[in-house]
């Protein structure tokens, strides 16, 4: 049997280690957030985004998912779907197809909550579009915050196991309201008409 001290020495050293990871971790997902909220925000103004050099910024983390050190921390899950959501914009702004999942390296879980967040910002991209009287531009981005509803629409999970109803309401007011003023603004221009 063991003594006393040396139990305690391993279970420190132990939980150091873990301690340590777990420091590092958060530091790698906070700094991927505020990548991934410049990037967004760079597409929302009309920019665009290089979306392997954003993946290479996330290899660090998604890598540590794969392998399981890191994947039992929830703010890692909000740096995945910050990154889904960049992703996600990005190739619906350019008009290409989503990738699944595996492709960018996101579990399922922080894609679909990334999508839910996609379409928050691609209002805000079709509102820019109505402003500079783009509205063929505003539904071409309405077009598109439809397509991404239709991923999460039937998803219905225990808010205990998944926080997306409460995104999937937020999304689908989105849509709702876009709607809504995209046709107020239309009804505009032809009366001026």
């Amino acid at each position: 049997m063991a003594d006393i001290e040396s139990i305690r020495r391993s279970i420190k050293e132990t939980l150091d280690e873990e301690e340590r990871v777990r420091e590092e971790a958060y530091r790698s997902s906070r700094d991927l957030i505020k990548i991934c909220r410049d990037r967004i925000s760079t597409l929302v103004q009309g920019g665009k985004i290089d979306e392997d050099e954003l993946l290479k910024d996330a290899e660090e983390i998604i890598q540590g998912v794969r392998d399981g050190r890191i994947s039992r921390y929830p703010f890692i899950e909000d740096s995945l779907t910050e990154l889904a959501e960049a992703i996600l914009l990005s190739r619906m702004v350019r008009g290409i197809e989503m990738p699944i999942p595996e492709e960018v390296g996101l579990t399922e879980r922080a894609y679909s909550l990334g999508a839910c967040d996609a379409i928050g910002e691609l209002r805000r991209i079709a509102l820019n579009r109505l402003l500079n009287n783009d509205p063929d531009g505003a539904l071409m981005s309405y077009e598109r915050m439809k397509d991404l509803f239709s991923l999460v629409e039937g998803l219905i999970y225990p808010s205990g196991m998944i926080q997306l109803k409460r995104k999937q309401d937020a999304a689908r007011a989105s849509l709702d309201r876009t709607l809504g003023e995209i046709t107020v603004a239309l009804s505009g221009m032809r009366a001026r008409r």
